[in-house]
């Protein structure tokens, strides 16, 4: 289970790799929202304006520290980090295959 301040402690982890491959990142969810432990870490992925983002890197980075891709339904990436459940949300995605994950064309 996730608690307010793991998640912010693996986030800022996460930023520090997100800004070296074109993106930032943002909490949300419940474990921002509610009070207690939450199942899931959700992490808003967002890209710099300036910098063409590279997803690929962004998920190798990811790896050597430990958050692995679980499923990628384009919007909506599962990941893991020691047993726990990440969703890396990526708002700026243009389609996704699978319709519980956004599966609409922008």
């Amino acid at each position: 289970m996730w608690t307010r301040e793991s998640g912010i402690e693996l986030c800022i982890a996460v930023e520090e790799i997100a800004k070296q491959c074109g993106y930032h990142i943002g909490l949300t969810g419940g474990l921002l929202y509610k009070s207690g432990e939450r199942k899931d870490l959700d992490i808003v992925v967002y890209s710099v304006r300036q910098v063409n983002p590279n997803q690929d890197k962004l998920f190798r980075m990811l790896a050597q520290i430990g958050i692995q891709e679980v499923a990628n339904y384009g919007f909506v990436v599962k990941a893991r980090f020691l047993g726990k459940s990440i969703d890396l949300l990526f708002p700026e995605t243009e389609k996704s295959d699978d319709p519980q994950y956004g599966g609409f064309q922008l």
